[in-house]
């Protein structure tokens, strides 16, 4: 009877270290499948992110410069607004000259008649 109870002990530690030995690769495996799986998971966020980051620093750049772009804008109207004020000035000289000159010519040929 010693030598069953033995023999029994002897393959209950068998299978005891059969099962130790499964149970450490079947952890080993899962800590590989949750490495590879977290890895899967982890490129596309990170490449998001970068995208991300990429695109709020555009909008900052495309922000800056529209803002450069409306002061600009606003500048150039400034210019042009003057600008027609000027030429509208130029028209209304004009016509005074030319009113000075229409006067002046009467005057010129009411001279000449009475030296006539």
């Amino acid at each position: 009877m010693d030598g069953v109870l033995k023999h029994h002990q002897q393959e209950q530690l068998q299978a005891r270290a059969s099962r130790d030995r499964g149970r450490v690769a079947a952890t080993a495996s899962i800590n590989n499948l949750s490495d590879v799986l977290i890895e899967t998971v982890n490129t596309p966020v990170s490449l998001a992110f970068s995208n991300q980051q990429r695109i709020e620093s555009l909008e900052a750049s495309v922000l800056a410069e529209s803002k450069l772009f409306a002061l600009n804008a606003r500048k150039w109207l400034a210019m042009v607004n003057k600008l027609n004020a000027s030429l509208k000035e130029l028209g209304n000289v004009e016509d005074w000259a030319r009113a000075i000159e229409s006067d002046v010519d009467v005057v010129v040929s009411v001279i000449e008649s009475q030296r006539i």
